[in-house]
């Protein structure tokens, strides 16, 4: 890994851990997921390998969907499901958008597969709560 890829990472488990701290004090409750996202941050900045390995990103990259998920309040107009961000839905998709960027500059096959992974988990837990609520 490059020094510059390093100083990268490092800035991203640094600058996102405090924005995910911010936006799960403003939830009604803690997400069960928050920890294990806190410790990846905290491996973004600590050890670089941990955080592009495989298994754990995916797990990483569906935690930051499901935070982004847990910012919306949702509620069904004409038989489709309206969602409304109630803080913080933007900056989760954008930290996920910055976490893919980066892994792809580390591995661009696996920058690919997460994009691909993260969309399929957020399309099921779209649908899983469309189910629920229409």
């Amino acid at each position: 890994m490059t020094p510059d890829l390093s100083t990268a990472f490092f800035n991203y488990g640094q600058i996102h851990a405090r924005s995910v701290k911010a936006i799960m004090s403003r939830l009604n409750s803690e997400p069960g997921f928050g920890d294990r996202l806190l410790t990846w941050l905290d491996d973004c900045s600590k050890c670089h390998l941990k955080a592009v390995d495989p298994d754990r990103a995916k797990i990483a990259m569906c935690d930051l969907v499901a935070l982004r998920i847990s910012c919306y309040g949702f509620s069904v107009k004409d038989g489709k499901l309206k969602t409304t961000d109630l803080g913080g839905g933007r900056e989760c998709f954008l930290m996920l958008c910055h976490a893919l960027a980066l892994i792809a500059k580390y591995d661009r096959e696996l920058g690919a597969e997460l994009a691909s992974d993260a969309r399929q988990y957020a399309d099921q837990q779209f649908e899983n709560i469309k189910l629920l609520l229409v």
